[in-house]
């Protein structure tokens, strides 16, 4: 169990995560909430912190900032004629449609298109956006979907933390969010649906600048 994020345990799965844990020659957690659930759910083996692999991906698939090209695998994912130039990466999620009107009329005064991801095989509320969407294929196309694009929109901490990896500006909608806490204000910013996208948000697109969480992590995972 490898930086394992297991969060919010719920008590049927208590035991049975136990007794996995149990069993495993290795067990090493994402952070200090997660060593918290796992010993009040009652696994009393060691337990060392390791950042997120994810912070390692950017070895593993190159970005943009690499001088990669775009691999053919992403020009199939975005839609022919629309996303050729600068992409910003959106989750699609109910709590980032109410902002997409938005955010999609000021990424388009500066030549970028949102292209929507959607993580799951729902159908979201409201009506169908009018910005191209990619379904999630594999998780090497996704993270180079990431890796080249401008800067990213999402919820989900896997999308957020590879974002980070690749030294991207992140955009999280204000509200109830599963990230509340887990991220810092110099990591991600955050934005309203009634309120202007953030200009710190627009002024970073494009750029890639590695944040100390994600500085660290790659250290620390290089010993590891």
């Amino acid at each position: 169990w490898n930086s394992a994020a297991v969060r919010d345990i719920p008590e049927w799965a208590r035991p049975l995560l136990t007794f996995a844990l149990s069993l495993s020659r290795y067990v090493s957690a994402r952070d200090e909430n997660v060593v918290a659930a796992i010993r009040n759910a009652g696994f009393c083996g060691d337990s060392p912190i390791v950042p997120s692999v994810l912070f390692d991906i950017p070895q593993l698939i190159a970005a943009r900032t690499a001088g990669a090209p775009r691999p053919e695998a992403i020009q199939k994912l975005l839609p022919t004629g629309n996303a050729n130039g600068g992409y910003v990466v959106v989750q699609d999620h109910d709590l980032v449609r109410p902002m997409l009107a938005t955010l999609e009329h000021t990424l388009a005064q500066r030549g970028i298109t949102s292209v929507l991801l959607s993580l799951f095989d729902v159908t979201m509320g409201g009506e169908t956006p009018a910005c191209p969407s990619v379904p999630a294929s594999d998780p090497a196309s996704t993270a180079a979907l990431i890796g080249h694009s401008a800067g990213v929109v999402a919820l989900d901490e896997s999308l957020v933390t590879t974002a980070l990896a690749y030294g991207l500006p992140v955009l999280l909608p204000a509200g109830p969010r599963d990230l509340a806490g887990l991220f810092a204000a110099d990591e991600v910013m955050t934005g309203a649906p009634d309120d202007p996208v953030p200009s710190a948000f627009l002024d970073r697109l494009g750029t890639y600048v590695l944040c100390a969480r994600a500085r660290n992590a790659t250290s620390i995972l290089d010993v590891h």
